[in-house]
This record gives structure tokens, sequence and C-alpha cells, in this order.
């Protein structure tokens, strides 16, 4: 489908407000993927700037979510405990909100939305463009920055893991019967599946690239250059349903993802399970397959991905998983940190964002 002049018209827009060096580079996809290889040495130090960006939405739970995760990150420990971060949001925040945030380092900042872009969508089809709406406005200048959904916490430092050569996210964990068609995703997006693939976090088999998007970290130097394939793609899905089932189309933003990964051929590699892990996930693999969940079950996360379930208890303190057992050993120890800190409700009696 050709481009509106719309479309062009954001593309500059895109160009002024991210940093525009891209760094150029073989694509490290070119074979089959393993995500539990060892990872590369440490190649960022004290000096390397990062900066942390999400999107606050206006769901009821959203300030809570945010403020937790903004906590855990001033007590992971590490160089990533002192690093910027930043909450996009496209309303105006509360100012018990902004102060609870600021309190713990963290700015709120209203996104700046590609009119042009976003008028030729219509609000389904751009309700799952905030990720790359904060992406886009992010324009402090850093080296790497790094993507984290707001229901998230972070448990540990992962500073060693950090690359600037590289973009990284997680495979998807397994493939549902119902999961979005990859291929057809990609041939509606103008981009021919990749013949690599990788590999399944949980099942280990393997997959045309297709990535979770609640943990993404860019060298900003390539940032400019996979927002604008990222983008593009996830305009001509929206603009062409018939790519996944109905309940799958909120999957949109990372097949676009996906497919900018492929079509701009910047070099990528893998998170393991441990940067982004999924809990209740886990817990149902539980019912399929006991010997691989009793390995992931073993896993020291870096990042926990609790999907908004009730793992944040009433009080802003984390409910410890019974069957998890490194989890739950992160959980507790999280838990100690926090206790007896501020918590959402000293700052604002109800917490709508």
């Amino acid at each position: 489908m050709p481009m509106s002049g719309h479309f062009h018209v954001w593309l500059f827009f895109v160009w002024m407000i991210v940093l525009s060096d891209v760094t150029s580079g073989e694509n490290s996809m070119d074979q089959v993927i393993d995500p539990h290889t060892e990872l590369m040495p440490t190649v960022i130090d004290n000096r390397t700037s990062t900066a942390f960006v999400t999107f606050l939405d206006q769901r009821s739970d959203s300030f809570v979510n945010a403020f937790r995760l903004a906590q855990s990150l001033r007590h992971s420990g590490g160089v990533l405990a002192r690093c910027d971060i930043f909450f996009y949001t496209d309303h105006e925040a509360r100012a018990c909100v902004k102060q609870a945030l600021l309190s713990l380092g963290a700015h709120v900042r209203r996104t700046i939305a590609p009119q042009a872009f976003l008028s030729s969508l219509t609000r389904t089809q751009a309700v799952y463009f905030n990720k790359l709406l904060a992406l886009m406005s992010h324009n402090v200048t850093t080296e790497i920055v790094v993507y984290l959904d707001l229901d998230v916490l972070v448990l540990r430092d992962f500073s060693e893991v950090l690359d600037k050569f590289h973009v990284q996210a997680k495979p998807a964990d397994h493939q549902r019967p119902a999961y979005p068609n990859i291929a057809l995703a990609f041939a509606q997006a103008g981009v021919p599946p990749p013949p690599r693939a990788v590999y399944l976090t949980l099942t280990g088999r393997p997959l045309t690239a297709y990535f979770q998007g609640g943990v993404l970290f860019f060298p900003a130097s390539m940032l400019p250059r996979v927002l604008e394939a990222w983008a593009e793609a996830y305009y001509k899905l929206a603009k062409n349903p018939r790519w996944a089932p109905r309940p799958f189309r909120r999957s949109i933003d990372q097949v676009a993802f996906a497919a900018a990964i492929a079509v701009t051929k910047v070099p990528f590699r893998p998170l393991s399970i441990a940067f982004n892990y999924p809990p209740a996930v886990i817990k149902e693999e539980l019912r399929v397959n006991s010997t691989r969940w009793r390995a992931h079950a073993m896993v020291d996360p870096f990042i926990v991905h609790h999907h908004r379930e009730g793992m944040l208890g009433s009080t802003g303190l984390l409910r410890p998983p019974r069957t998890l057992v490194r989890l739950r050993t992160a959980v507790q120890a999280y838990n100690q940190q926090v206790q007896g800190k501020p918590s959402p409700a000293d700052f604002c009696a109800a917490t709508r964002p």
C-alpha cells in the first residue's frame, strides 16, 4: 500500500526529535539464535549514560505501578540505580503524581504526538501505539535507551548486558495455537519473513523472529532507524486488520517491532527469560510440562513482568510466589528494601494518574 504524504511528514518529525546518528552493521540473526547462550562480556561502564523510558497510561493502577517500577530501579543496586527514568504520558498528570515520581528521581513528561501520522489512524488502530509514542518523544541524549512496560519491576542490576552495539529483546515465550501468523503479518507489513528464527524462551522451539515488547534495549544511535521502520510497519498492519485473529491484534506493536528488526538489519541480540520473567506464564506452563517448568522456576530474574495480575499487594509490597523459588527469594529481598519507605498513598490519596 503506498504511503501517504502524512507519513513522510511524520518521518521528518522523528528524525528531528530523536538522535540522528545511525550505526549500520551486519545482521547478527543469520542463523537460529539461542537466547540461552553465554552473555557477552561487559561492554558498558560507569561512563556510559543510560535512560529508562516508559509510558504512563490512565488506568487506575498505573500510578502505583509507575511508583513501584521507579522504586525497584532505585533499589536494584549498581550503575543503573542512578540512571534517569522518564515516564511519558498523553495526559496531564496530577501534581502529586509528579511529586511522588520526582522523589524517586523520575521525570514525568508529555508525549510529543506526531499528529500527521496519528490523524491517519482511527482511535482503535492507534491504541497500541503508546510504546512507540514514548520512545519517539524521548529526546534526551544518552548512549543506551531502555524501554520498560509499566508493569515490570527491576530486581537487580543488569548493566553488564547493556550493549552499545546491539538492539536486544526477549523472544516470545511460547507459541499459542491462536498466535498471529507471523509470516502473514510480515507480508502485510511489506517485509519478507526472515529465514532465521529465534528459540521460544519456554519451549525451546524455533519461531520466526518475534519478540516480547515489555523490555527493550536500544543503542541510542540505532533508535531512529528502528523507530522509522517500526512505525511504518505498524501503520501497514493497522490498515490491514486481516493479519491476525481479532484477540491477537493487540500484538501489533510487537509484530511491527519484529518487522522493523528484519527490515533494518540492525545488529540484534536476544535476551534470556531472566530479563522479562513472566510468573503468570510460567505457572500456566506447569500444567503442560512439569520438567521445563522446574527449570524455569529456578531462573534468577533481573526483571519480572507481573502483567498487572495482583503481584503488587495493597501495601505496595510484592506477594512472594510460592513455587517460583528464585523469584520468591528476589521478591523477599525487594520487600525488605522498600519496607517502611514512602508508598504511593503517602503522596496521592487516590491512585488515578
